[in-house]
Order: C-alpha cells, then structure tokens, then sequence
C-alpha cells in the first residue's frame, strides 16, 4: 500500500518540479510517467523486507538496493514505451556527487528526468509516515533538501526551484 501511494506522490512532484522549470507539457508527463514507474523494482524485493517494522540488516539493505537495476531490467524486458523509462528507474537513487546507487554516477552522467524524480522521491520519502522512522514536515524536508543541494548531493538547480515554488503552497 506504501509503494502504491508513494509512486503517485513522486509522479504528481515530479510533473510538478519540471513544469516550474518551465519544461513543456509533454516533457513534464513524461517526467511524471517515468515517476510511477521509478521503483518497478521494488516488486522482486521480498515482502518480509518490504514490510518489516525495524531496520534493514545488510543483507536485506543489499536486496533492496538492487531495486533500481531490476527496474530498469523489467522495463527493458518489456519493451516498447516503457524501455524508454528504464534509465530513470535506473538512475533515482544516483546523487550530484556520485553517492548514490547502484552505480554511484555524478551528475554528468544522469538523466535529467532522473534528477527530478531521485528529488521528489527523497521528498516524499522524507514526509511520508513509516513504521521504522519519523516522518518530518514539509518545512523539514525542504530545509534538509536544502543543504543537500548546497552540499551538492542533489542537483541545485532543481532544488532550488523546487523550494522556492514548494513553499508557496505549504
């Protein structure tokens, strides 16, 4: 149930983010369709991980991180539209500074859209309810989202934009 409101939450922030860019409409659905289909992967994770209520051993925290290439293999695998797709599924959990996964890509190496949605996903992570952690509040999120673009963890154009409009409508 988590993963189902997640995707939707990252998809509608996503399409969000590139229109304020000023993106055209169509790039920013398709920003918005790589979105809900960003953690494709997540479905070859065992649900015992997926739905345990404390933290992850390193086995466990090593399954879960093969998420991003089993996406982008599901996606390859079936073809057509959604191959096109898989690079983001592949790369929403790459950072700016090459301290993401799986790959640990700067950004020079990713795909915009993939920027935008490793944001929003981190976004929606952040403010989402878990069982394992504290929620934090949207000011929360957007303050930590902050640093990390002035750390250059995310890429600072895209925060920046997403801050600046985002706290206009909280």
């Amino acid at each position: 149930d988590y993963l189902k409101k997640h995707v939707l939450h990252v998809a509608g922030l996503a399409t969000f983010i590139a229109l304020e860019m000023g993106w055209k409409e169509h790039m920013a659905e398709a920003a918005g369709i790589a979105a809900l289909l960003h953690d494709i992967g997540m479905a070859t994770v065992d649900s015992s991980i997926l739905n345990k209520e404390s933290k992850l051993t390193e086995e466990e925290w090593k399954a879960v991180r093969e998420h991003p290439r089993r996406g982008a293999d599901l996606l390859k695998g079936v073809g057509g539209k959604f191959h096109q797709y898989s690079f983001v599924a592949m790369q929403h959990h790459e950072r700016e500074d090459g301290s993401g996964y799986p790959h640990g890509m700067t950004g020079a190496g990713m795909h915009e859209i993939a920027r935008i949605v490793g944001l929003a996903d981190t976004y929606e992570a952040m403010v989402a309810p878990r069982v394992y952690k504290e929620k934090k509040t949207p000011k929360e999120a957007l303050k930590e989202l902050e640093g990390l673009g002035r750390q250059g963890v995310f890429d600072p154009f895209v925060v920046d934009v997403f801050i600046d409009k985002a706290k206009k409508h909280i």
